[in-house]
């Protein structure tokens, strides 16, 4: 986590300034509007607030430094606006 440069993102994470999305949930979401895989690309739409948004669309600091670790050479973090 932090040989990849996390540790200058730990201050607003854990601040909870910011958010973490779940690329799983994400993709589930966007699944789950169109009801098939091969239309996703067309599901279009806009994600809501972040308060409006269920518990498990997020995904925690503690499970976002183990994907790190364990998944990923990298720093899996992507920003969106």
């Amino acid at each position: 986590w932090r040989r990849h440069g996390g540790g200058d993102l730990e201050p607003v994470l854990v601040s909870s300034a910011v958010a973490l999305l779940d690329a799983r949930w994400i993709i589930s979401h966007a699944e789950a509007r169109t009801g098939r895989l091969w239309r996703r690309r067309r599901a279009g739409g806009v994600l809501n607030h972040r308060q409006a948004l269920p518990k498990e669309a997020f995904l925690s600091f503690a499970d976002l430094v183990e994907a790190t670790g364990k998944y990923a050479d990298w720093l899996p973090v992507a920003a969106l606006s």
